[in-house]
């Protein structure tokens, strides 16, 4: 707070099996859902005025002030909620969160280069705000702080992150009160960071707690002043009548939680062949049906069973035409599929080359393979660069091994940051999944099912997006097109965020 009577905990938590006061996780007491949710972005099929309403259909719409749309902020494809750190706001009507009693608050969030303290969300009340989610600019770090009383010199009880984040990194943050308890949480990236019980003095000082005003999103209230407004993006925000469950976060109740990640892309193969791209169209639809995307196959891949329910694509050295009278029958081809966008929806179709996942952040790859040639290194999925270079990330195999390889940059091929697991029987079909963790700084692969290898960013790895197209079956250096595939690949998923290790065999 501005004010200068701020009491502040810090305690670092490892571990938790839930919140005190929110009482057990089981099936048989799901807890209630969020009492509001807004989710300030927008996609192909979602528009302003929907990202702006009360999904949950009980607080109504944000009213906006100063609010712009940035494209492609945290999906691509999607505008998110931007804040200018001097004039952006919005508000919600005065009964979406009852502040007297329990309740929490959860947002995605992006803090841009910063000077000061910025808050993202808070409540006002007449002299101060009710809690705030903060930023402190110099520390770098997100911290939860309540409010004992609507006075202009409130002290205010808080709990911090002990882990500084990335300038443009985003991350999710939630912070809970439980006046049961006099406790305060907060969780960053799904992982309760810090946790505090308030003293005897600040509770006393609260007695039974006080109901602010409207929900505030992008500035805070202290002193009777305005001010510490929020200078980055912000999108998913719910709100909750209760305290926090770790179960909220990162899943249970048959339900992956908050931090679910999005997925971008999803290609079945229910289509695969690819005659000539120059005769017949060759794409693959993209199977969510949100993101105006497709796979451009190239002459010659084929189809086969997948390992699963659906169809497999099928990728090697020559056309799958059997007819001797065919001029394509016989011809030597190297295939493969590349992500393409849609920038024509409402009208004739123009498929354009173009990236699937934002490669600065992080991001989950569920994938099925099987290989023909077990005996030279290929590439099973990767990003490309968008013009030369490396791709940004490639999932592949080694002689012996699959591997998950992530580049610091595009010229660079050395100081790679690489997850690799023992490949057995690779001609058989495998499940792998690759996760992008930037909040942990690690790169982990997982087959079938299981973690076999998490790895550390290189020390000399920092976030930068491939602006390529997303690739199937090869990947791309400074001398060309490498490591093409032969075999088959099958249910490729691709997420946005992270999945976690429970979560993984649903993919």
């Amino acid at each position: 707070m501005r004010s200068s009577a701020r009491l502040s905990f810090f305690i670092s938590v490892l571990t938790v099996a839930g919140i005190a006061g929110a009482g057990p996780a089981s099936a048989e007491e799901r807890p209630r859902p969020s009492v509001a949710m807004w989710g300030l972005e927008t996609s192909p099929p979602i528009s302003v005025d929907t990202a702006l309403a009360d999904r949950q259909g009980r607080a109504g719409s944000l009213t906006t002030t100063g609010l712009k749309w940035l494209s492609d902020a945290r999906l691509l494809g999607a505008r998110t909620a931007s804040f200018n750190g001097t004039t952006t706001v919005l508000t919600a009507g005065g009964d979406a969160l009852d502040t007297a009693g329990a309740y929490g608050v959860t947002a995605w969030v992006q803090a841009d280069a910063c000077v000061g303290e910025r808050t993202a969300v808070s409540a006002d009340g007449q002299h101060t705000s009710a809690f705030r989610l903060v930023f402190d600019c110099a520390t770098r770090l997100w911290s939860f702080e309540v409010a004992d009383r609507d006075v202009a010199a409130a002290s205010g009880a808080s709990v911090a992150a002990t882990t500084p984040v990335a300038v443009g990194q985003w991350t999710h943050v939630a912070g809970s009160f439980d006046p049961a308890t006099s406790k305060l949480v907060l969780y960053v990236d799904g992982t309760l960071t810090a946790d505090a019980t308030a003293p005897a003095d600040w509770v006393a000082a609260r007695g039974a707690g006080w109901d602010a005003g409207r929900i505030v999103v992008g500035r805070d209230r202290q002193s009777d002043v305005d001010g510490d407004w929020f200078d980055g993006q912000l999108a998913d925000l719910r709100l909750y009548d209760r305290p926090l469950l770790q179960e909220d976060l990162t899943g249970g109740f048959g339900e992956p939680g908050i931090v679910e990640p999005v997925q971008v892309a999803w290609f079945g193969f229910a289509e695969g062949y690819c005659y000539d791209p120059e005769v017949v169209d060759c794409g693959v639809t993209e199977m969510t049906g949100q993101w105006n995307r497709r796979l451009q196959l190239t002459t010659g891949t084929s189809q086969t069973d997948g390992p699963n329910v659906g169809g497999a694509l099928v990728l090697d050295t020559t056309h799958w035409i059997e007819d001797p009278e065919d001029p394509h029958y016989g011809m030597t081809t190297q295939e493969y599929g590349r992500s393409q966008l849609n920038t024509n929806p409402a009208g004739e179709p123009n498929w354009v080359d173009s990236p699937v996942l934002r490669t600065d952040e992080s991001f989950t790859i569920s994938t099925w393979v099987r290989l023909d040639d077990v005996s030279v290194p290929q590439t099973v999925l990767a990003q490309d660069s968008a013009v030369g270079g490396y791709s940004g990330f490639t999932i592949g195999y080694t002689p012996g091994q699959w591997q998950f390889a992530v580049r610091r940059a595009k010229t660079i091929d050395t100081d790679r940051s690489v997850a690799s697991a023992p490949a057995t029987d690779p001609t058989g079909w495998h499940h792998l999944v690759a996760v992008l963790d930037q909040g942990k700084r690690q790169v982990r692969l997982y087959v079938d099912g299981g973690l076999a290898d998490a790895q550390p960013l290189h020390a000399r790895y920092k976030p930068w997006q491939a602006n390529g197209p997303f690739l199937v079956g090869r990947g791309t250096t400074p001398a060309g097109p490498a490591g093409w595939l032969h075999g088959a690949v099958a249910e490729i998923k691709v997420y946005q965020g992270v999945y976690t290790d429970a979560w993984v065999n649903g993919l």
